[in-house]
């Protein structure tokens, strides 16, 4: 394998200088850190103080050119994205940003599970050990389905992932090698695999803003998801946060109820959206973004093509569904699910920088992986059960319909006239034609549910879908094919100039 070499602390000590940076928080004097309330303050840097959604909502297919632009310090880094170029800011939102801050949460964490090593890993930091696992594995996985490509067991063993750091700098200059994707993806395995059975809910205030059970399990979900090639425990995971052949109706957000009294009140709405008192919400992180004031706004996002597409169409449900949670007048649309807030740099301090919350992992995300560890396994009578529940949690008195599956394919078949997309994952030869048409609609609801939280992206990464951005008032358009280079983001300009090998464009 050729090496790749990077010093992680100091390329994200540059990006976050004027901010908060980790050795501000963390000082060098390890010495500090001697007991559970330490360990315990530093996993709080555990978590990426940085938020992905204008990265994988901009360059997504859910973003358009609206043609109106809103001042904003992070305006270009949003037309680079939209545009698929490399961006040439760093800010809050940009990818650099987001590098940066994850690296910062990894140097935490792995500071943190060394203090636990020195101290004995007695019983009661043997939680705060699963936590630091599960955010270093996290940050990692981040990291790699940002800037490598998606996991194919035939290519991976080949193909640039990132640096997975497991050791504490101490040094100025502390060297890394950029792993394959393959091994980035093995370790986050391991640190998965060690970490989810010592957490403990009952060590933390607020559960929400840690690597819960729930969360640690959705997390696993996830993985198993995006690897495509253990299905099984896609299930078991999944199975973990909402039970097994259960009504979990419990754990989905209750638009016709809880929700649609604040759709007059997006402020309210988009507070009660990321409250951790939401069941639906497994983990919450916090970071500097401007996304709740930008996505809205922003010349690149939600149009009004992309709203009725997204939106008002593929309605084989019969469900009005987030139509009334749509605010906004020609061209700008937004759905507030992001409430901005302000943190100054110390108290007293009218300086400081604008934040948000990220439902990180929610239930109807498991919900959605375990639907398709059933399509491989064709049970759809399980799929349609469980969105005859998730339905039933967005429009007022929904009636479940017998034929429900034979409408999504008259959809897809005879009103599309067979004319859409198929995903494309590596594993589509294991795929027939009623599991394609399953696994599209899958697909194409999930783009609905998380408009705006730029998980999108992910999809679009593993499906191989392609995307075209229109330039407005022109017939004008930038295509990213299905296997274009740019879908993996460029390496930081910082971390090249430190040495890493940027990605091939």
């Amino acid at each position: 394998m050729r090496k790749h070499v990077i010093n992680i602390v100091s390329i994200a000590t540059l990006f976050l200088s004027g901010c908060e940076s980790f050795l501000s928080k963390v000082p060098d004097d390890r010495t500090q850190i001697t007991d559970v309330e330490a360990v315990k303050a530093l996993l709080v840097s555990a978590y990426p103080e940085a938020l992905y959604m204008m990265l994988g909502e901009v360059m997504s297919d859910n973003a358009d050119d609206k043609g109106s632009y809103l001042v904003s310090s992070v305006a270009t880094a949003i037309e680079e994205c939209y545009f698929w170029k490399e961006v040439t800011i760093e800010y809050q939102d940009t990818p650099g940003f987001y590098w940066a801050n994850c690296y910062s949460a990894i140097a935490a964490a792995n500071h943190a599970l060394e203090a636990i090593e020195v101290m004995g890993n007695t019983p009661e930091l043997l939680p705060y050990r699963g936590e630091a696992l599960l955010c270093r594995a996290y940050a990692h996985f981040m990291l790699v389905n940002f800037w490598g490509e998606h996991f194919d067991p035939a290519t991976s063993g080949t193909e640039l992932g990132v640096p997975y750091a497991t050791i504490p700098e101490k040094v100025d200059l502390a060297y890394y090698q950029r792993a394959t994707v393959k091994e980035v993806y093995d370790l986050i395995e391991k640190d998965l695999k060690e970490g989810l059975p010592l957490i403990r809910d009952d060590v933390y205030d607020v559960t929400k803003y840690h690597f819960n059970r729930e969360a640690a399990n959705a997390f696993a979900s996830r993985y198993y998801t995006y690897r495509g090639d253990s299905w099984d425990l896609v299930k078991q995971y999944s199975d973990a946060v909402l039970g097994e052949g259960t009504d979990f109706k419990s754990y989905l957000r209750d638009y016709p109820g809880k929700y649609r009294p604040f759709s007059s009140n997006p402020t309210e709405f988009a507070k009660l959206y990321t409250n951790y008192g939401e069941a639906s919400n497994l983990l919450i992180i916090g970071g500097y973004s401007y996304w709740g004031n930008t996505a809205g706004f922003s010349r690149y996002g939600m149009s009004q093509r992309v709203e009725k597409w997204v939106i008002d169409s593929l309605d084989v449900a019969n469900t009005p569904w987030m139509n009334s949670l749509i605010w906004g007048t020609y061209p700008h649309y937004v759905i507030y699910k992001f409430t901005p807030f302000f943190k100054y740099l110390y108290p007293g301090s009218n300086l400081g920088y604008v934040c948000a919350f990220n439902p990180a992992f929610t239930a109807e995300e498991v919900m959605f992986n375990r639907m398709e560890a059933y399509v491989m396994n064709h049970q759809f009578d399980e799929i349609i059960n469980d969105f005859h529940l998730y339905w039933s949690m967005r429009t007022n008195n929904y009636i479940p319909d017998s034929k429900f599956f034979d409408r999504i394919k008259e959809y897809y078949n005879e009103y599309l006239k067979g004319k859409w997309e198929r995903p494309d994952p590596w594993y589509r030869d294991q795929l027939d034609e009623d599991q394609l048409v399953m696994l599209k609609y899958i697909t194409d609801v999930r783009r609905k549910e998380f408009m705006q939280q730029g998980m999108r992206w992910f999809d679009i990464k593993r499906f191989h879908i392609p995307v075209r951005h229109a330039v407005y008032a022109s017939a004008q358009y930038e295509l990213l094919t299905k296997d274009d280079p740019r879908r993996v983001l460029q390496i930081p300009p910082t971390a090249i100039d430190y040495g890493i090998t940027p990605n091939p464009r």
